[in-house]
């Protein structure tokens, strides 16, 4: 990860700047779990007396406080109810800690949310996206696990990469949310951001909303070696009828009746909450034409910036107040 976001003199002249603990912050979690980390950060969620949550991230190599202080004035310019909101920053023996408001998500099931629910959630996060186009930042790596959702609200977090419009010459992006001109190294504005945005609510959309053809994937012994997955095989009437006309041969399914009784279960269960997922099926097809349009290739042909989007996808929801 080549960052560029501070000389280093300029880096440790601002670290001087920050409040130095003598005490652990995290001592003053009652609760404390470690989150998902990326090099050079870490990231842990701690739960304070008072009941609130925040994710605190840590980082002793200069990429990873470059990172965390690109993070701290992103922080300092935007602020908004969908945004992650700054709760502390400090320095305890030599490492750099930035604390954040965090969002506890229920544990996602299997079933699709419904299309309303999972479209305000989308439109709350542009919303708080649109507060770092209106400050002159441009997040650049947003993606489903940089928006957090529960109930009808989305909350951006992650913001390390949140720099002012224009080329980045560094490879700091998820390839798969990142727009075309992200990626070749180009002008990267808002227009990328709503592209992100775009792809993300795709994901969610499509995820397990459509149920999938039942497979058999029975074991099998190699040779002289333990038991090894075969491949999925379609449950088919050619089968049966092998079998049938070969009494005696050995079936080639192996004896998988319980996993097949089994797929029919969970493919049941999995029609039922499609069933639940399309209630509002009629809006479909306008959702798909909002992606479309949001992930066209040219920048100048998708939504200008974020608070478009977001409008975009209220007014599916019947909503046209802007918030």
């Amino acid at each position: 990860m080549s960052v560029s976001f501070l000389d280093e003199k300029t880096l440790e002249r601002r670290l001087r700047a920050l409040g130095w603990f003598w005490f652990d912050p995290m001592s003053r979690y009652e609760r404390r779990r470690r989150a998902s980390s990326e090099p050079p950060l870490t990231a842990t969620i701690g739960q304070k007396p008072d009941g609130a949550i925040e994710r605190v991230r840590t980082a002793n190599s200069t990429a990873g406080r470059m990172l965390l202080m690109a993070e701290h004035d992103a922080l300092a310019k935007a602020r908004h109810e969908n945004l992650a909101a700054h709760r502390w920053t400090g320095i305890y023996k030599n490492r750099l800690f930035v604390a954040t408001s965090w969002l506890q998500p229920p544990d996602e099931t299997q079933a699709p949310i419904p299309l309303l629910q999972l479209l305000r959630q989308i439109a709350s996060a542009a919303r708080g996206v649109a507060a770092l186009h209106d400050a002159g930042l441009v997040h650049g790596d947003l993606k489903p696990s940089t928006i957090l959702r529960d109930e009808d609200r989305g909350l951006v977090v992650d913001l390390k990469l949140a720099r002012p419009p224009g080329p980045r010459a560094d490879a700091s992006y998820s390839p798969k949310y990142a727009a075309p001109e992200q990626i070749l190294e180009q002008h990267v504005g808002p227009q990328a951001d709503v592209y992100a945005l775009g792809v993300t609510l795709y994901e969610l959309f499509i995820r397990n909303r459509f149920p999938t053809l039942l497979r058999a994937s029975p074991a099998r012994r190699g040779p002289g070696g333990p038991q090894q997955q075969a491949a999925p095989e379609p449950l088919s009437a050619v089968t049966s009828i092998g079998e049938f006309m070969n009494p005696g041969a050995p079936r080639s399914s192996g004896n998988n009746e319980d996993a097949i009784v089994g797929g029919k279960v969970m493919f049941r269960s999995q029609l039922a909450n499609v069933v639940v997922g399309v209630q509002h099926a009629e809006r479909m097809g306008a959702v798909l034409e909002v992606i479309r349009r949001a992930c066209d290739m040219n920048p100048r042909r998708r939504y200008a910036d974020a608070s478009e989007f977001a409008a975009a996808l209220e007014r599916l929801c019947g909503d046209d107040s802007p918030r």
